[in-house]
């Protein structure tokens, strides 16, 4: 029997030792550090992380996340799912880390700096900027992407094994959160893209690595959908209607076309349609033109007249690569696209770190120009998503004053009125708050992605009432609609908040009214 801890040190030793992991890893770190040590300490939330304090990891299984239910009940058991953002970002920040050692080795990028700048994008990109402010449910997010990361680089090896374990590992990861299976798909057409183009590949092996990629996104996906079913049974739940994730795989036909439009719109369009807020500055659009418009010259300058079926492989590659890489479009037709769900974007930057790497024509001089511009494009692409994942997190540090405050003066208020004990109940009356005194100095900035909030925008939230209660330690809750019944003369007569007479004690109990009883949806 094989010494497992000789066996380790001559697997693990030579990766340590690989140039491109070190300067992965390094790259990894440092814009980790920049991007997020604010987050990680600054003790900043927003509406669903507020929800989630102390402790929680979200909704699971009924947003069709089986393994984010599964994982949080058996992680309870051991630690607790506390709201902690230093310890799980720092975990999420690993699982991220390793995925990035993952990916550039599917990619089969040969030089240490290409492998640094896929690290340094991969980190800085929007959609892990936003993951950081969940930081309840984080470190299962970016799991997700390890293991997703995990599965295309299992399937690019050979055997039958490999195959299936790759399948069940994209399983799990869609288990975790499903907007990361784009991201596996756009990775493995930018892998038949890089095997395209190596001259040493022929065409019948792209194809047939084609089809074995193919086979596996749709095992994955179809044992997802049936572990899903199982779940829902043995739980007697059924899916939310949010986002459209109860309408899942129902793909509408007639929409098609122009499903797949907007897929390619977005995508190579980017820099001028600003999606899910991927395009915030001119430094970030100028750097997206860059990346599309080197890919697409190296690509006319290594073109492959000797073999017209790679060709046209390469022109059907680039036109599905948008379509994998925004795949939630056909996912989840009808879904309002979130930050969180555009991580699959990120292969855009990818691309020209492949089609550079894959390509050996023309002189080393030409080739270095190109890679120097290559990580320009990169490199401010990276600094303008840190910018603005700072900028946001200042955005939300600040709201999160402005909510405490602002209750905590409510709360005075209502305990100031006469009459009231410390056992009387503190009863909102409507769900909606309109104060044209509240400025928000932060509301105009170009801080923006989802997830993110702004004090106006925080104010009406769905978790008033935790907030209230973690950042005042005061239990309150909404009128029931017996209550709407029993007092409606007096709601009627009473101003909405923060109008004098907006509070009122009736039979003991204390009503804030925020607007007509009869509003009750959250903007």
């Amino acid at each position: 029997m094989k010494d497992p801890l000789l066996y380790a040190q001559r697997r693990i030793g030579p990766l340590l030792r690989d140039r491109r992991t070190i300067a992965s890893a390094a790259a990894v770190c440092l814009t980790a550090t920049v991007c997020y040590l604010y987050v990680l300490v600054g003790n900043i939330n927003n509406y669903d992380n507020i929800a989630c304090t102390p402790a929680g990891y979200g909704t699971g299984l009924r947003s069709g996340r089986w393994l984010l239910t599964l994982l949080g009940d058996a992680y309870s058991h051991f630690l607790g799912n506390y709201n902690l953002p230093l310890f799980n970002g720092l975990v999420g920040l690993l699982f991220l880390g390793l995925a990035c050692q993952l990916l550039f080795r599917t990619l089969r990028l040969e030089q240490p700096w290409q492998c640094a700048l896929l690290s340094v994008i991969t980190v800085a990109f929007p959609a892990a900027a936003s993951a950081m402010l969940f930081s309840f449910t984080v470190h299962y997010y970016l799991l997700a992407v390890l293991l997703a990361s995990a599965s295309v680089w299992l399937v690019t090896r050979r055997g039958t094994g490999c195959f299936i374990l790759s399948a069940v590992l994209l399983c799990c990861s869609i288990g975790l959160y499903q907007a990361y299976f784009p991201l596996a798909a756009a990775v493995l057409v930018l892998r038949l893209l890089r095997d395209c183009l190596d001259e040493v590949q022929k065409w019948k092996t792209v194809a047939l690595r084609a089809l074995r990629y193919v086979g596996m996104l749709a095992a994955a996906m179809i044992l997802y959908f049936l572990v899903l079913r199982l779940c829902l049974a043995v739980y007697h739940e059924s899916l939310l209607p949010y986002r459209g994730i109860d309408r899942m795989g129902l793909l509408p036909l007639d929409r098609l076309p122009e499903l797949l439009w907007r897929e390619i719109r977005c995508f190579y369009l980017l820099a001028w349609e600003n999606y899910a807020f991927l395009a915030p500055t001119r430094l970030v659009r100028w750097a997206i033109c860059g990346s599309v418009g080197l890919s697409a010259l190296w690509l006319i300058l290594n073109r492959h007249e000797r073999d017209p079926k790679k060709l046209v492989t390469v022109l059907l590659l680039l036109a599905a690569l948008p379509i994998a890489a925004n795949g939630i479009f056909l996912m989840a037709p009808d879904a309002e696209t979130h930050t969180l769900m555009t991580y699959g974007v990120v292969t855009l930057f990818y691309l020209p770190l492949v089609v550079l790497s894959g390509t050996r024509r023309h002189s080393n001089t030409t080739r270095r120009w190109v890679g120097l511009l290559t990580a320009l494009c990169l490199l401010g692409a990276a600094i303008g998503y840190a910018w603005q994942a700072n900028g946001c997190y200042r955005t939300n540090y600040y709201a999160n004053r402005v909510i405490s405050s602002y209750y905590q003066t409510m709360l005075t208020r209502a305990k100031n009125v006469e009459g009231y004990t410390a056992q009387t109940e503190i009863v909102f009356v409507g769900r909606h708050l309109n104060d044209p005194s509240l400025h928000d100095v932060w509301a105009d900035t170009p801080f923006i992605f989802d997830g993110r909030s702004t004090a106006s925008g925080q104010i009406n939230e769905y978790s008033r009432v935790e907030m209230i209660a973690a950042y005042l330690g005061t239990q309150t809750r909404y009128a029931t609609d017996e209550e709407l019944a029993t007092y409606a003369a007096e709601f009627d007569t009473m101003p909405c908040y923060p109008d004098d007479g907006a509070i009122r004690l009736l039979d003991g109990t204390l009503y804030i009214k925020l607007c007509d009883p009869s509003y009750t949806s959250f903007d």
